[in-house]
């Protein structure tokens, strides 16, 4: 009898070892162990997070965009490097990389800036008018994208909560670059619109030739129409399957922007080779056939995309073209003068003002006032915000509050996400109605 309890004994104690250890080992939390103190947990299917972000060969790279499995991106934190950088860690042009972001950028290299400095893209040109309040911009945008990339990046670019997304479509490269990864990409195979094509059908260009026109004033500039229509070749199924996928992918983007209350703007950027079409014209130059064959293609398809991405619910299509076609006449800097296709500073500087005309008016007003942070805990023992000239200050008690000038009706939700982004100016502890009473913020 004694053995049998022995046994027992024994078999209990044991039990409850093996189960305090699996407590231990996947909820110590249960146990009360401090997170600092728990052992890492080894999964041998996901990389360690800190190597994949600071991975050696990434640095040591010589190229600007790195190859990754799904995406192509920019090399992280690259200085700037002749009309290039600096990238952020993400490996966008970016400074840093914010918590939250109210404008973001998505697009090609377009975007991203070629041939300038950071503070002259167009994204950064298109805030600078925008000094009246603390705007947060955002860049996420490489070279070598197309469509494909812009709805991979849209959707974590949600995690940064902004409050306008601009998309930016490049006619000289993103229908091919978008048909390419769709069809020679098997995540992608159910934006195959056409399934008689295959990858094989992408266009090839068969003679990269140049035109050189010097115009009245003297500026020469060098057009690559032949390179440019390999894009744009109406005749081409492949070119209208990428035309045709760009605009599925567009409404996927405005799909998740209504259902996430983003405001959505779209906008194409047409080639140097269509931007000066107006200014050959006004000063009677006459193009060659190669010319005229790509920038009349061209003009087609950017108007029928832009006329399906004017259809898009809950979104702004903002033309650069008539901006721009206009801009290439009034500056002789706009463009380079070899074959490089990315605007010079007054160029993006026209597109940025363009789009800021628009896109200003989706932002929300600036805060300024008393505010309670929406979803709180709602009582007097909860400090509410005063808001003023980007700065929150914290109301230390109601009667403070009230001998400021304040009353409980003049409190306002507000979003976590929107105090964030503003920088703590203090408490008020003092009676002090002409720095911080009502009537000394603006409305």
């Amino acid at each position: 009898m004694k053995k049998e309890w022995f046994l027992i004994v024994v078999s209990v104690f044991l039990t409850l070892i093996i189960a305090l250890s699996l407590v231990r080992w996947f909820a110590p939390q249960l146990l009360g162990l401090p997170v600092d103190l728990q052992m890492v947990r080894v999964a041998k299917e996901v990389p360690p997070f800190f190597d994949g972000v600071f991975r050696p060969e990434d640095y040591a790279s010589q190229e600007y965009i790195i190859q990754d499995p799904y995406i192509k991106r920019g090399k992280p934190l690259m200085p700037i490097s002749s009309g290039m950088g600096p990238n952020d860690i993400l490996g966008f042009r970016n400074k840093y990389v914010p918590n939250i972001a109210d404008i973001i950028t998505i697009g090609d290299s377009q975007t991203y800036g070629n041939n300038v400095f950071l503070e002259q893209n167009w994204p950064n040109s298109m805030v600078e008018n925008m000094k009246h309040q603390k705007t947060i911009l955002y860049n996420m945008s490489a070279g070598a994208w197309g469509a494909v990339e812009y709805f991979e990046i849209f959707n974590k670019a949600l995690y940064l909560q902004p409050k306008v997304v601009i998309v930016a479509f490049y006619t000289g490269n993103d229908p091919i670059d978008t048909f390419n990864k769709v069809y020679g990409d098997e995540r992608w195979k159910a934006l195959r619109l056409n399934s008689k094509l295959t990858s094989s059908d992408s266009p090839i260009l068969q003679k990269d030739d140049e035109w050189q026109v010097i115009f009245h004033d003297g500026n020469e500039v060098v057009f690559t129409p032949n390179y440019r229509h390999v894009s744009n070749k109406r005749n081409h199924p492949a070119v209208l399957a990428g035309y045709e996928i760009m605009a599925k992918i567009a409404e996927k983007i405005g799909e998740v922007a209504y259902k996430n209350k983003i405001k959505l703007v779209f906008t194409i950027i047409p080639t140097k080779e269509l931007a000066y079409k107006q200014k050959i014209i006004l000063e009677k130059i006459k193009p060659n056939d190669d010319y005229t064959a790509q920038v009349n293609d061209e003009e087609k398809n950017l108007s029928t995309l832009a006329g399906k991405l004017q259809n898009i619910p809950g979104s702004v299509y903002v033309d650069l073209l008539g901006p721009i076609q206009q801009g290439v006449i009034e500056s002789p800097y706009f463009y380079p003068h070899n074959r490089n296709g990315h605007p010079l500073a007054d160029g993006y500087k026209l597109i940025g003002e363009t789009l800021q005309k628009e896109v200003v008016k989706l932002l929300p007003n600036k805060l300024n006032g008393l505010f309670f942070v929406q979803n709180s805990f709602r009582d007097d023992k909860f400090p509410p915000f005063l808001i003023k000239n980007d700065l929150f200050y914290i109301v230390v008690s109601k009667k403070i509050l009230e001998a400021n000038g304040w009353s409980q009706e003049n409190i306002r939700n507000v979003d976590i996400r929107d105090i964030s982004k503003l920088s703590y100016g203090g408490n008020i502890s003092t009676v002090n109605p002409s720095q911080f009473g009502p009537n000394t913020f603006e409305k």
